[in-house]
């Protein structure tokens, strides 16, 4: 972005290797394209688990669950597209009390390679100008948690909002970090749900 205004970094350190999603990096910046004015919201939030990666990568590629796992997803439209996932989504955020929605559509690969994390990568194809610059991805990475098996969960994101009203920034800031948090919550709650099936 071009002509970057106020930054806003909230940068939170791990001070234990609970399964609660932590914060890693927080960021929210005003930058001006074309006389419009854009925040970036961009995070990364971590938890360690004693979840392993075969229980949670199936849970983050169940695009069709989207809607009963995160609260914003109010419609998901798959297809394939040769190695990768086009995932066209329909979210609903609230700004300041009034409903925004968000159309757009991600392509989405995974990979497992021998060694390293296990990768969920998305980046934009399209969207219906409410949201842009849209990327992320999640990193599954074997670990040893209290002395067993485990997985490191990591979460990044960013996105692009027309900033609407005046304030917007600082009251998004606020609110991220939780949003994000619940994110990766939602992941491991259903992971273990899944787990803990007969």
């Amino acid at each position: 972005m071009n002509g970057v205004g106020a930054a806003l970094l909230i940068t939170l350190l791990a001070v234990n290797a609970a399964a609660e999603p932590r914060a890693v990096e927080i960021r929210v910046v005003n930058g001006v394209v074309d006389g419009k004015t854009w925040i970036t919201l961009s995070g990364t939030i971590e938890a360690t688990t004693d979840l392993g990666v075969d229980q949670l990568l199936p849970v983050i590629t169940d695009w069709a669950a989207y809607p009963r796992l995160f609260h914003t997803v109010k419609k998901v439209e798959v297809a394939s597209d040769g190695d990768a996932v086009l995932l066209s989504q329909t979210n609903v955020v609230s700004v300041l009390g009034f409903p925004v929605t968000n159309q757009f559509t991600v392509r989405l690969v995974t990979s497992r390679p021998t060694s390293g994390p296990v990768t969920v990568r998305w980046t934009q194809e399209h969207t219906d100008g409410t949201i842009d610059r849209i990327e992320g991805g999640w990193d599954l990475e074997p670990v040893t948690f209290e002395g067993k098996p485990g997985t490191l969960v990591r979460y990044r994101t960013v996105s692009s909002v027309p900033q609407v009203l005046p304030g917007q920034d600082a009251f998004v800031a606020l609110f991220l970090p939780g949003e994000l948090k619940q994110v990766v919550a939602s992941v491991l709650a259903e992971a273990r749900r899944n787990k803990e099936k007969p």
